[in-house]
């Protein structure tokens, strides 16, 4: 499963929450715009409120851009108040732990986001479930930036070192101990901000080095449904 576009038309991206975002992000709250600050965990409130009440309310499916996975579905997603996009990674429930996991990963890399991987906006788990022409539906969704094209559909500018790039930011995530275990062109990126290689995708990865303390923590609204999963 991709957390970004493959061959998304610019014209369907639309301004997308970027990395320009790390900071702010990382230090507990997202912002669209230095003037519009808001958390991460209000970003997956709001999200989750407006797919309450209508699942296609600024939620685009992409499968036909070709975007799907083994294990889940992807999507474009527009906040109306802001007009900013970001990615977002949905799953069945039998496959909601895999974001989970994930989420961890993105934590224990907390340096790199932005960097080398998306940024982690956030886990929510859906009012109503969103409905898949296989008859299977979406429940837990992922939030992440907008990390670029992904090299099996376009190649990066002409003269950059692309086995050099691959190799710093495999090297970057061997820093923190994490064995991504399924790096090929459909999960790395080419990321125009940074001017760099991103990976995507972690349901594969391990971390084989001694992790950080952590612990998960669920936020929940007053139905008790999750909204939010944070790591800490």
């Amino acid at each position: 499963m991709v957390a970004a576009a493959s061959h998304l038309p610019t014209s369907a991206v639309g301004p997308m929450l970027s990395n320009t975002t790390r900071k702010l992000v990382c230090s507990g709250s997202v912002g669209y715009l230095s003037h519009h600050p808001i958390s991460a965990s209000e970003l997956c409130l709001r999200v989750r409120d407006r797919l309450s009440r209508n699942l296609d309310d600024g939620c685009e499916w992409l499968d036909k851009y070709g975007m799907f996975g083994a294990t889940g579905v992807l999507f474009k997603l527009t906040d109306p108040t802001y007009g900013y996009s970001f990615v977002v990674k949905g799953v069945q429930r039998a496959d909601a732990s895999t974001l989970t996991d994930e989420a961890w990963i993105y934590s224990h890399c907390l340096d790199l986001q932005g960097i080398r991987i998306p940024v982690y906006l956030g886990n929510i788990e859906l009012v109503y479930h969103y409905p898949l022409r296989s008859a299977a539906a979406v429940t837990h969704m992922m939030l992440l930036s907008w990390a670029g094209t992904t090299l099996c559909h376009r190649p990066p500018p002409a003269g950059v070192d692309v086995e050099a790039e691959v190799d710093a930011a495999v090297k970057a995530l061997h820093r923190y101990g994490v064995e991504h275990d399924n790096i090929r062109n459909a999960n790395l990126t080419w990321n125009d901000e940074t001017k760099g290689i991103m990976v995507i995708d972690f349901h594969l990865s391990f971390v084989y080095a001694a992790p950080k303390k952590a612990r998960v923590v669920e936020e929940r609204d007053m139905t008790g449904g999750v909204y939010n999963v944070c790591i800490v």
